[in-house]
């Protein structure tokens, strides 16, 4: 199901997860020289438990070898559920599942991860399926079918911003899709620990570089092209000193913040977004990210708590203007009018 990494990748990982390590001395001094708030950096009450997980800081070749193993406290899902593949059979409300999510999309819009890391599950259209690949494919979906990936695709040198990645998955599925100029992923440095050796030994197979900041020079957080910039959250405010970005993404972990940590999110969004960029965002009701959002952007609402974000009215019309009919959805153009109407929220604030 999955091919080993060779010592040359595990090296690889080694290499990367040291300058990760020197990132926590890093937040240590800047914490007692009072240049960061601990409250805005550290593990909120959420994410303590991430703790648990910091032997990945300094990982055995077994552990890197099989990564997505480890990956439970990011996706909810833990993978040896299909650990037996090829004695449990499919779960059928799985297939269901994703043919639902595939219908009616082009190859490229659907998500095959890498065949390594241990990633394991069932054989499904040419690609390996499990839960997380699902819950990755329901985003990609929503994207796919808001017209936000077809606008995105019309721009040249496609800058991203992830705020809260994870272990990598989102970020390898866009990558391939959009194909960006760059990739920056801002998060807890525990959990850039997995995302960086994530992204960086499958870049590295396809010439793809990546980069950890850590704040000692300024210019290293221009991301070469067609590169990924591990930006741990402690230095989110030295993306100001950067290129605008088009596409920022914050999927869960807004929600599992503080309400002063996602103020000072949206502050440096509404900074460093380009003025024909969009955000996209999915978060619970925990605490107000809607409306903390809301008072510097436009929204528009896909499904439930999925929304698009702009600068403005004119941006999220370009998406709009690209967004394609579900294939289980109404096909006339007066009955797709009826549904944009019924199921699009678009709000002004």
């Amino acid at each position: 199901m999955f091919k080993p990494i060779s010592q040359a990748q595990f090296q690889l990982a080694q290499d990367t997860l040291k300058k990760i390590r020197g990132l926590l001395d890093v937040r240590d001094k800047l914490i007692e020289q009072g240049d960061v708030q601990a409250e805005l950096v550290l593990p909120g009450i959420m994410w303590k438990a991430i703790t648990l997980y910091s032997y990945f800081l300094n990982p055995s070749y077994d552990v890197v070898n099989t990564l997505r193993l480890h990956t439970y406290p990011f996706t909810g899902y833990y993978l040896g559920y299909a650990i037996d593949n090829g004695h449990n059979p499919l779960p059928a409300s799985l297939k269901k599942k994703y043919h639902k999510l595939t219908d009616g999309l082009p190859s490229e819009m659907i998500a095959r991860p890498p065949r390594m890391f241990g990633e394991i599950g069932w054989e499904l259209n040419g690609g390996i399926v499990n839960r997380d690949v699902l819950a990755y494919q329901r985003l990609i979906t929503s994207l796919y079918f808001s017209g936000a990936l077809d606008y995105l695709q019309s721009k040249d040198s496609l800058r991203i911003l992830e705020i809260g990645g994870g272990y990598g998955g989102l970020a390898c599925f866009l990558w391939k899709i959009l194909k960006p100029s760059s990739y920056y992923l801002v998060d807890l440095i525990e959990s850039l620990a997995f995302s960086s050796v994530y992204l960086t030994l499958i870049g590295n197979l396809e010439g793809v570089k990546g980069i950890v900041y850590d704040g000692s020079k300024s210019e290293t957080i221009d991301a070469p092209k067609n590169g990924f910039v591990f930006l741990p959250n402690f230095l989110v405010n030295d993306l100001r000193n950067t290129d605008k970005f088009d596409f920022v993404i914050n999927t869960g972990s807004f929600g599992e913040m503080t309400e002063q940590q996602v103020e000072q999110y949206a502050e440096v969004i509404h900074d460093i977004l380009a003025e024909d960029g969009i955000i996209f965002e999915e978060n619970g009701d925990l605490i107000p990210v809607s409306d903390i959002l809301a008072r510097r952007f436009k929204s528009m609402t896909l499904r439930k708590i999925t929304r698009l974000w702009a600068k403005n009215e004119e941006t999220l019309a370009k998406v709009l203007d690209r967004a394609k009919p579900r294939p289980d959805e109404p096909k006339t153009a007066r009955q797709w009018l009826v549904w944009c109407r019924k199921h699009i929220e678009y709000k002004t604030y």
